[in-house]
């Protein structure tokens, strides 16, 4: 049996549309804001109402292959404590901002597309979060890469920490549902961000293949503990070895667009490939064999040439408990030769490497280290 096999199995839903979402106004809209000291799901108070107080479900966010609410309620019983004028600007809801950089890409970006098309800068952004939006970009690049790229400033947005109506509250649906669905517009606002972070920079090409490691990542959702085991013998075969966290966002974006296959742990890093204006090769590596649909979604909306693998035999490993899950791989060796395979099957590198290296003097072919190794 190999040491790595495919993902047979999906979480969520893979719903697409290549058509926008919708988007409609409201009148005299409740936005409850949220309590920092509990977590979303668990926030039953927060989010945006009608007069009578109902929640108004185009405003919701959802996640997951039921479309479940975060927190919130459907119904609510709270009296505003101010009310804001909106004849003198447009009001925009943008749902929840979150901490965290997979999940800002997703969920974040999701009711900025309107952005790509409205012609002035005369509305204000509405907002759910725990921080306010200059502390948000300070933490979180890809934030702060959003409001250049859109040409905002704090000043645009607006979170409100009391209960609030807005007499006209302009609400867009999203246009990614975490383990759900996503409209193609939402490729658009990636790749307008994109675009910008690499404009002006000097970004080189990755003429090997690459992967992404958690060897040196102090913290996540989930790795192999044994990962080095692989990554070793990977780059013996030449296969570059890089750490998503010590690379510029604008680099990020250019390892997906120039790399022959990026292999990755399927997760934020990959998420990032969102910011791209081309299709990349992904190897994804899963703890399992249920793969979240998410991925599979943005690599829909990308063109991404994807397939994703969980090690065929693993255990649980009780080193490295700042993730909420590690496995210990028990054939790491197995698994990196399994990955060069489907690298070479994707790509056909080892003829091209051939064909390569034909070109070379012999003796220069030694300032490539590693690259003649791949693979025997």
């Amino acid at each position: 049996m190999s040491a790595l096999s495919k993902c047979s199995a999906i979480h969520g839903n893979i719903f697409y549309s290549a058509i926008n979402p919708l988007a409609v106004a409201f009148e005299n809209a409740l936005v409850s804001p949220r309590n920092p000291l509990i977590s979303f799901d668990d926030d039953h108070k927060w989010g945006v109402y009608t007069s009578s107080g109902a929640n108004i479900s185009l405003a919701a966010y959802r996640r997951g292959p039921h479309q479940d609410r975060v927190g919130q309620s459907q119904t609510i019983n709270l009296a505003a404590e101010s009310t804001v004028n909106t004849g003198e600007c447009i009001h925009i809801y943008i749902g929840p901002q979150i901490f965290h950089h997979g999940h800002f890409l997703l969920t974040s970006l999701s009711r900025l597309w309107p952005l790509l098309k409205i012609p002035h800068r005369n509305f204000k952004l509405i907002y759910h979060g725990d921080h306010d939006i200059k502390t948000i970009c300070d933490h979180i690049p890809i934030a702060n890469a959003t409001l250049k790229a859109f040409g905002l400033s704090p000043e645009h947005f607006i979170r409100p920490i009391t209960p609030t109506v807005f007499e006209q509250l302009f609400i867009p649906a999203p246009s990614f549902e975490e383990t759900n669905s996503a409209h193609q517009i939402h490729s658009d606002v990636g790749t307008k961000i994109g675009k910008f972070l690499k404009s002006g920079q000097s970004l080189r090409a990755f003429m090997r293949p690459v992967m992404l490691s958690k060897t040196k990542l102090a913290s996540g959702v989930g790795r192999f503990s044994n990962e080095d085991e692989i990554t070793n013998v990977l780059s013996r075969k030449g296969v570059e070895i890089i750490y998503p966290e010590t690379l510029s966002l604008a680099e990020q974006i250019n390892v997906f667009e120039t790399a022959p296959a990026v292999v990755s742990y399927a997760g934020s890093a990959l998420h990032t490939s969102l910011l791209t204006e081309k299709s990349a090769t992904i190897i994804g590596l899963n703890l399992g064999e249920v793969m979240g649909s998410s991925q599979i979604l943005v690599d829909a909306l990308k063109g991404n040439n994807a397939e994703y693998f969980y090690p065929t035999h693993t255990r649980k490993s009780f080193s490295g408990t700042t993730f909420a899950a590690t496995l210990r791989v028990d054939d790491p060796i197995g698994v990196a030769d399994a990955i060069l395979r489907e690298i070479d099957l994707k790509t056909n590198w080892r003829a091209r490497l051939k064909n390569f290296n034909r070109k070379l003097d012999p003796l220069k072919s030694l300032a490539y280290p590693g690259v003649q190794s791949l693979w025997p």
